[in-house]
């Protein structure tokens, strides 16, 4: 009798660890995965809005030139370090939908990162622009693939549904994340639990609205109302996106070609840039969209979204289009 308690016991103690070692596995993909790679676009566009703005500023104040390089060397390790997260997460993304694609952009991104890394390192004045100007190429190239296949869903419903299909394993992947990390106690500190509620029922709401876009289509065979919009309104935030890569790959070459940052065009294309970029993580671009563009079509799609599943349509959160 003895032994089957202390049996019983040991076998607790080992589905106990078990658990503890599956929810560690979990926190760090969930940290690295969905969280660091999720806003290394965002690090990179604030980078250069930030960082770009700065060194004007210290190069027009006649800054010593040691400080300047030193700020224009972090810029170059924090993109690179950005680029390498983003890659290595496309890297071990196994869905299959766009996977080929992934993971060539994986790659693309690890050496891009790679690269603006070792260079710098290895002579920050003679690399650190140039292999600036190569990260944001590629970054630019990759936006118009992403606005490639943004159109592609907008017009082909079964790429659409290929693509739903695949992000709601995404989504429901990280639920099963989140569950797992709020069931083991000692990790709970990581999320606290307000934000593993918050985040919970984000995810299960983000699944139950791409769930019913497949069932609409599979009943309809073409796509609903709401999910018509919501592929527009992705597509606009992929021009805007496009459009804020483009004009800093433009100001870096221009900054590149005429060795220095202060001259009036790379200045202009910097204004340009800082603005088109605050202006889209503040959302004032999608408020004039939701106010000018989708007002009336977003209220009729509500309505109805409201008529038929009871939930609240107007987070139209759909996975970022650059997966």
């Amino acid at each position: 009798m003895k032994r089957s308690k202390k049996a019983v016991k040991k076998k607790v103690k080992t589905i106990q660890s078990n658990d503890s070692g599956y929810a560690l596995e979990e926190l760090i993909d969930y940290c690295v995965m969905d969280q660091f790679a999720e806003f290394s676009p965002t690090i990179n566009q604030m980078s250069f809005v930030i960082f770009s703005t700065l060194i004007i500023i210290l190069i027009s104040a006649g800054t010593n030139s040691r400080v300047v390089s030193a700020f224009n060397e972090l810029w170059n390790h924090i993109e690179g370090a950005s680029l390498f997260s983003l890659g290595a997460t496309q890297l071990s993304d196994e869905r299959k939908h766009d996977r080929t694609r992934r993971k060539v952009d994986g790659l693309c991104n690890i050496a891009s990162g790679m690269q603006l890394m070792i260079c710098t390192v290895m002579n920050a004045t003679l690399f650190g622009m140039p292999m600036l100007e190569v990260a944001f190429g590629v970054s630019f190239i990759q936006s118009l693939v992403d606005l490639y296949q943004c159109y592609r869903r907008k017009n082909e419903p079964r790429y659409w549904l290929q693509y739903i299909q695949s992000e709601l394993v995404k989504v429901n992947e990280e639920l099963s994340r989140v569950n797992a990390i709020s069931k083991a106690g000692w990790f709970r500190f990581f999320l606290g639990d307000a934000k593993s509620e918050e985040s919970k029922n984000t995810l299960q709401q983000q699944s139950n609205r791409l769930n019913k876009y497949i069932a609409d289509y599979n009943r309809d065979g073409v796509l609903s109302s709401a999910a018509k919009l919501e592929c527009k309104k992705e597509l606009h935030k992929t021009v805007e996106n496009c459009m804020v890569e483009g004009m800093a790959f433009i100001s870096v070459a221009i900054a590149t070609v005429m060795s220095s940052m202060t001259t009036l065009p790379a200045l202009i294309c910097i204004a340009l840039a800082s603005a088109m970029t605050l202006s889209e993580k503040m959302g004032l671009i999608d408020k004039v969209a939701n106010r000018f563009v989708y007002d009336k079509k977003g209220a009729t799609v509500r309505e109805e979204s409201d008529d038929k599943s009871g939930n609240n349509f107007n987070d139209f959160s759909l996975a970022p289009c650059n997966s």
